[in-house]
């Protein structure tokens, strides 16, 4: 099978809010510098956390579902809509369960298998779309040798705008995964 030349999938629901922006990571030196997401385990960063994934679960309808590959169901209830999800949010969620089991006095009760799971999705998500932003090495006067600096400027898709159309295209209803719609996509 040769590799498409196309990095994004046509099919793809969001494929209209992909923008691309520069931005420097912040962190920008370990372990000097740290970010909002390396607090110490508390509500408020569990719901920091959540607010990235919270609208994981999403909407399309039928004109939409029938270019995916392979096929999604409809929604029982809502024919005219086929439920989706975008990878990016599943991975977010993967990292937070990582996060969890890493974090046993704060989580007590974590599903340690799913951790696996989470791993290796992670593992392809970054084969897959990794990226390819050269880290540089400069020299530091106060260790008295060179080391290397994450805070370089990364081409990024804008979060945001996913992230946008994650919420505008949301769930609407419960879906119930052990009821069967006929689908004549």
């Amino acid at each position: 099978m040769s590799p498409s030349v196309s990095p994004l999938h046509p099919g793809t629901p969001a494929q209209d809010q992909v923008r691309y922006e520069e931005r420097r990571f912040d962190l920008a030196r370990m372990p000097d510098a740290s970010t909002p997401f390396q607090a110490t385990p508390s509500e408020e960063l569990d719901e920091l956390w959540k607010d990235l994934f919270r609208y994981s679960v999403n909407q399309i309808p039928k004109s939409q579902a029938r270019f995916l590959q392979p096929k999604t169901v409809p929604i029982p209830g809502d024919t005219s809509n086929y439920i989706v999800g975008l990878d990016m949010f599943h991975q977010i969620h993967c990292l937070y369960s990582i996060h969890k089991v890493l974090n046993p006095d704060y989580y007590p009760k974590i599903w340690e298998d799913h951790s696996s799971h989470c791993i290796e999705l992670l593992r392809e998500a970054i084969m897959c779309s990794g990226s390819i932003t050269p880290l540089v090495w400069q020299w530091n006067d106060t260790l008295g040798e060179a080391e290397m600096r994450w805070d370089v400027v990364h081409t990024c898709r804008s979060f945001d705008l996913v992230h946008k159309w994650a919420k505008d295209n949301q769930l609407r209803r419960l879906f119930l995964t052990d009821v069967h719609v006929e689908d004549d996509l």
